[in-house]
């Protein structure tokens, strides 16, 4: 079976000429849904969909952020942002964890995915607002 490297869909978000702004859009969806769905799924083909869903989500949300913070960043602060990007999001990882333990421990996993589900959201509003108010959207490229 032969697939055409450039008809891949996972290929870089800058070769299909969206812009980050609309693909990280479709990544935070992607994560969004992949939450809900593990929130209130109840098969196993609610955790596969769900992992999809949230695997795809992150794939592409890490990127484009870690590119958007590489072209937003002036050329002689670009170490420095990029280790702070990488730094907050160890971080998050170490600090998350016993957060979201708590959460299910003291209310429950649908509590938990549901609260994360809001905060890429959250997140997902943040990109909108910022990238229409920047002019991205229309354009396609950042600001």
């Amino acid at each position: 079976l032969h697939v055409k490297r450039h008809s891949f869909p996972t290929r870089r978000s800058s070769d299909l000429r969206l812009g980050p702004s609309r693909v990280l859009t479709a990544a935070l969806v992607a994560l969004f849904v992949g939450l809900v769905t593990l929130a209130f799924g109840t098969s196993r083909i609610h955790l596969m969909i769900a992992g999809l869903l949230t695997g795809v989500g992150h794939g592409w949300a890490f990127p484009i952020l870690l590119g958007l913070v590489v072209t937003r960043a002036r050329s002689s602060e670009r170490g420095a942002a990029l280790a702070i990007y990488t730094a907050l999001f160890d971080a998050g990882t170490l600090l998350g964890a016993p957060l979201w333990g708590a959460i299910i421990e003291g209310i429950s996993y649908r509590a938990m995915f549901c609260l994360a589900a809001g905060l890429i959201f959250l997140g997902g509003l943040i990109n909108g607002v910022a990238a229409y108010a920047g002019g991205t959207q229309s354009s396609g490229r950042s600001a």
